[in-house]
């Protein structure tokens, strides 16, 4: 996960290209700007659908490859990734910067062609390439121009008649012109990313020259990595390539797994080479040992292509330390690679636990983010009502943050904080701090995942994420109990709290780095909310964010013996503050990695693996551990009246599981 820096402020991208040589200008980034056509009142296409692909390979000549932030054929055409910024309207340029890492290779050779996907026609546009020297902040004039007579909805290819030579050290910015529309019709939407389907976009991945602060100075701005990479690919002809080369990165959701259970491994595979890849041999290594390799799994071309790995996790392996998997390119055609070995390879770090270290979930945590100035923002109310309704789990937290031109009154310093932390999109929410890998329910690649999903879709939807926390809550189990105490002097309004537990023989080695987390919440709140385009003065406010009483991202666990810890804590609760309706929310978190004022820890490694809510001035049972000895499977089914059921019943069922835990469940 790359650096975040720990505050709100953004930087974006300014640059003019009226001169030879411009200089770089800081300003307010302005990804705020772009309007998504799915966010347009009217848009009728299903929230989170599956993307419509409009594959078309260009045709490459031998020694050409694509190069760009955007990996794939597919175009996104369902109107999930078609954007605009009809407040713009006029002649804008849309470009992607490619940096020297991304095109190192590349050096020496040509861009020969570009591509670019629309959404929809823009009639004619001419594509330009400029250098960029980010080192000394200057931007030149185009080098390469090349008019476009007329576009098309999906790939617009486009051979150069002079191509662009490619220098060391120097980026290059690759833009189309485009005729932005003020209406709110499909055709005002014309530009496309990869928003639905990949989570890596890059700083440079979206920019746009125009006047987009109205002040007659337009400029380059970038629009930050929220909506994905825009469509654009370079071809590049020549270079420093070898004849034989592959690049893989990949990863894993999380950073603990059973052992004996499965660990899949998702990865990315590319043909950097001058030949092509037809038989590839990739080692699998367990703690510097080959335990196994695979054969050509997938057949590679210069577009990335994407293959999952399903390592069996031996039943051996220590829980108290540390394990790393390894998987290389061991040879291309026959040959083992020698040179470009750089990105041959790609490390997991990862822990263990066995069924017995297992104790019963308790409840889970479900952090919200939102904002009075979020005119989508309801629907993610509405949405989370109806996944409560469903479910007698949830310990949900409102997390309130300033958008758009309206102040929440709800805000917090250490709301903002987690806003860093786990948010590209509002109205969003977290389950468990879960990484969630499905590109389609989280483009973005963070831990929290869009709710804004439109009332007559809010029951289905919200079945389906209470099976993806069934899911989650068994991938991720709890180590440790959670149990909360708390006393409450209304006279000196002083709240002690006390949070302790207890875990199996192993607890102190699986959660030797984990922290406690400690929230106060309110219910029964009131204030203005945007809903669409209207103002609601007095809009319900339940779960909010009061206070973290713990240190923002957690506190040392306190362990008090061999398997048992506690934790501390007082605060006073402010004046405004009605004691009667408020909660305290205690958990138990990976840690969150902060250098300097940057937060860096990875995405898949801040999850919550057990959680416990109790009202202020109230005390939860005492939760023993109970050793679970295999998978955690449904004992019992009951109706909502309490008689027991022999199958599932319509409407809805109480189910206990075998590690103690109940789960309300809806049968349609």
């Amino acid at each position: 996960m790359k650096k975040i820096l720990l505050c709100l402020s953004a930087f974006l991208l300014s640059i003019a290209v009226t001169n030879a040589q411009e200089k770089f200008t800081p300003g307010n980034n302005v990804s705020q700007k772009l309007v998504k056509r799915s966010d347009v009142a009217g848009f009728k296409s299903e929230p989170l659908k599956n993307k419509a692909n409009q594959p078309n390979k260009i045709a490459l000549e031998e020694g050409e490859r694509i190069v760009g932030y955007y990996t794939t054929d597919d175009l996104d055409m369902s109107g999930q990734s078609s954007l605009g910024l009809p407040s713009y309207p006029g002649q804008l340029e849309a470009g992607i910067a490619l940096t020297p890492n991304e095109i190192s290779k590349a050096v020496g050779g040509q861009i020969t062609k570009v591509r670019f996907g629309l959404a929809c026609p823009v009639g004619a546009s001419k594509v330009s390439i400029y250098p960029l020297d980010l080192n000394a902040g200057k931007m030149y004039q185009a080098v390469s121009e090349q008019e476009v007579s007329t576009t098309v909805a999906g790939w617009n290819d486009v051979t150069l008649s002079t191509p662009v030579t490619i220098e060391n050290g120097m980026s290059y910015v690759i833009s189309f012109k485009y005729t932005q529309k003020s209406t709110n019709t499909e055709d005002s939407y014309p530009l496309l990313t990869d928003y639905t389907f990949n989570n890596n976009a890059s700083d440079y991945g979206f920019m746009v020259y125009g006047d987009l602060n109205k002040n007659n100075q337009p400029g380059w701005f970038t629009m930050g990595t929220q909506y994905g990479n825009l469509c654009i690919q370079a071809v590049v002809k020549g270079g420093s390539y070898s004849d034989d080369d592959l690049s893989i990165v990949g990863g894993v959701p999380q950073t603990i797994y059973q052992k004996g259970g499965n660990m899949d491994v998702s990865m990315s595979l590319k043909n950097l080479g001058n030949k092509q890849a037809n038989s590839y041999t990739l080692n699998v290594e367990l703690d510097n040992n080959v335990v196994d390799q695979i054969k050509t799994p997938v057949a590679v071309s210069s577009q990335e292509a994407v293959y999952t790995y399903k390592f069996n996790v031996p039943s051996d392996l220590n829980v108290a330390e540390p394990h790393k998997l390894t998987i290389s390119v061991a040879d291309i055609n026959g040959t083992k690679p020698t040179v470009n070995t750089d990105d041959d390879s790609f490390s997991i770090d990862f822990n263990v636990y066995g069924t017995e270290d297992v104790v019963g979930k308790q409840k889970t945590l479900v952090e919200q983010f939102t904002s009075a100035g979020c005119p989508n923002c309801p629907y993610g109310y509405n949405f989370l009502n109806a996944l409560n309704a469903k479910r007698n789990d949830l310990a949900w937290v409102a997390i309130h943050t300033d958008y758009g031109k309206i102040k929440d009154e709800y805000t917090t310093t250490e709301g903002d904080n987690l806003v860093v932390l786990e948010v590209s999109v509002f109205p969003s929410a977290s389950f468990n701090r879960a990484y969630i890998a499905e590109p389609n329910l989280n483009p973005n690649g963070t831990t929290a995942i869009s709710i804004g999903i439109n009332d007559s879709y809010v029951d289905s939807y919200s079945t389906a994420f209470s099976n993806m926390i069934d899911n989650i809550n068994s991938s991720i189990p709890a180590f440790a109990s959670v149990n909360i105490a708390t006393t409450y002097d209304k006279t000196t309004r002083k709240l002690k709290i006390n949070v302790s537990g207890e875990g199996n023989n192993n607890v102190k080695s699986i959660l030797k780095d984990d922290v406690v987390c400690v929230y106060l919440t309110e219910d029964g709140l009131t204030g203005l909310q945007l809903s669409g385009s209207n103002r609601i003065p007095n809009y319900p406010h339940d779960h909010v964010l009061r206070d973290v009483v713990s240190a923002n991202f957690g506190d040392a666990i306190n362990w008090t013996g061999a398997n048992t810890y506690s934790n501390e804590y007082e605060v006073t609760l402010d004046n405004s503050w009605n004691a009667d309706n408020m909660n305290v929310i205690a958990f138990i978190s990976r840690p969150v990695k902060i250098e300097g004022n940057y937060i860096t820890s990875n995405v898949n490694d801040v999850w919550v693996s057990n959680t416990n809510m109790v009202k202020v001035g109230e005390t939860t049972g005492i939760q023993k551990p109970v050793i679970t000895t295999g998978e955690v499977k449904e004992v019992a089914r009951y109706a909502i009246d309490g008689t027991q059921l022999n199958a599932p019943a319509k409407g809805i069922n109480i189910v206990k599981m075998s590690d103690g835990t109940t789960r309300k469940v809806v049968v349609e």
